[in-house]
């Protein structure tokens, strides 16, 4: 219901009041009975007791009696706007309560033409956050050294009359090491976050401290939980391995992950991976959970999503938009 109401765009400008309804409190799990929830634009500007609700004459009034309200759900990672699924994707999202979501697909010029027919109220869909892909986007194909790293931020971040494209700059796993580092310069000077694949030419904890701030797949943390992490990247990141059977190389790195998961031997060998370590140990224990990586000096949270369901303790997306 809030969903629909939020996400209209600027062509509903008129407040709504959703009134006698019960909110739930997501954080604690407490139900808030005969609450009243005014929203104004694009705006929240009250939730509470219905008694003490003030609302303007001219609002549109929705009665949650018997109903239930929760805020806007949020999907971190999604491949949803490419040409075929963009028309359906939005509207399917806000009919299942998701007001935002994090696009991590690489159609970037689609994506941001729906991004802005959301903005404008021509469509119904969910607020977005773009992705820069390196590597993927045709106009950065090909990177290579640190400087190829640089012109990609700088061409997927800014137009060229300077105002910004992506939201965030997307690494993928070939992302060569000199490449790797440019990026994370580059995204550093300009205040443009960076996250996705650890690439395999740098470790865990190297991206952890290079600024990246999110790690989309668990199979980057979990070569981090090896004595064979070099090893493991080193075959994976070799093409002429990988072109050769796909299957057969992800059933010999799982071999390899399974016989040498070594958390003691990591933590002794690098004393920055002791977080890492910990993550391992929680993610071993509780597969279903985020594991959380923190580098030595400046204590950052890199989050890691899990292909089962991710904790509902923590809240990725605020983590991922502290800048």
């Amino acid at each position: 219901m809030l969903a629909g109401t939020a996400c209209a765009g600027p062509a509903t400008r008129n407040a709504i009041a959703i009134t006698n309804v019960s909110v739930i409190d997501v954080a604690t799990g407490a139900i808030h009975p005969d609450n009243t929830v005014l929203v104004t634009g694009n705006r929240i500007t009250y939730a509470g007791p219905a008694a003490s609700a003030t609302i303007p004459s001219k609002a549109t009034v929705i009665d949650g009696r018997g109903k239930f309200l929760i805020p806007g759900l949020w999907d971190m990672h999604v491949h949803a706007f490419v040409q075929p699924f963009s028309n359906f994707a939005g509207p399917l999202m806000i009919a299942n309560g998701v007001t935002g979501a994090r696009d991590m697909g690489y159609y970037i010029d689609t994506t941001l033409r729906w991004k802005s027919d959301v903005a404008s109220g021509r469509v119904i869909g969910v607020g977005v956050r773009v992705d820069g892909p390196v590597t993927k986007a045709r106009f950065v194909a090909t990177v290579i050294t640190e400087e190829d790293g640089v012109r990609a931020v700088d061409t997927l971040s800014k137009r060229r009359d300077g105002s910004r494209r992506a939201d965030f700059i997307k690494t993928y796993s070939w992302v060569p090491r000199a490449a790797y580092y440019g990026i994370a310069r580059e995204a550093k000077k300009l205040g443009v976050p960076f996250a996705g694949h650890v690439p395999y030419s740098v470790s865990v904890v190297e991206a952890s401290d290079a600024g990246q701030r999110s790690i989309e797949h668990e199979d980057d943390l979990m070569r981090a939980c090896t004595s064979k992490d070099s090893l493991l990247r080193a075959r994976a990141g070799d093409i002429k391995i990988f072109s050769a059977g796909t299957l057969a190389l992800m059933r010999a790195q799982a071999l390899i992950i399974r016989t040498s998961y070594d958390p003691v031997a990591l933590g002794h060998s690098h004393p920055r991976r002791l977080s890492a370590v910990r993550a391992c140990a929680r993610q071993r224990e509780h597969p279903s959970r985020v594991g959380e990586v923190r580098s030595g000096g400046g204590g950052r949270r890199v989050e890691v999503q899990s292909l089962a369901r991710i904790s509902n303790r923590f809240d990725g997306r605020a983590e991922f938009l502290q800048l």
